[in-house]
């Protein structure tokens, strides 16, 4: 009984891991796509999230190396030109072109 207690209890917890993990996705296109409001809301969630994924975003962002591409990826790109997706962290072979910073106006 309690194996099976201990494995519904991990089964719900990564549930609620996965959602949470969608949310932040949801935040990042959002600062790419959303308006100056939206992109606050979006930083506001993102900073609040917990998630470990979101404070290299927001660094990011900071520092003007968060861009997207026109087929709305979200990527971070170094002052070298290297560039990672921004929410797995996997290398990205080029910049596609068309890429642009992902700015916010205070």
């Amino acid at each position: 009984m309690r194996v099976a207690l201990r494995l519904i209890l991990l089964v719900a917890l990564l549930s609620g891991v996965a959602r949470a993990h969608a949310a932040v996705a949801d935040w990042v296109r959002q600062l790419a796509a959303g308006d100056n409001s939206a992109k606050a809301e979006a930083i506001d969630n993102l900073g609040v999230s917990g998630d470990p994924v979101a404070l290299p975003i927001l660094q990011a962002l900071q520092d003007g190396a968060l861009h997207t591409t026109p087929d709305g990826t979200v990527l971070v790109i170094d002052e070298r030109g290297n560039a990672a997706d921004a929410m797995s962290g996997a290398a990205v072979s080029s910049v596609p072109e068309g890429a642009e910073k992902i700015s916010i106006n205070n």
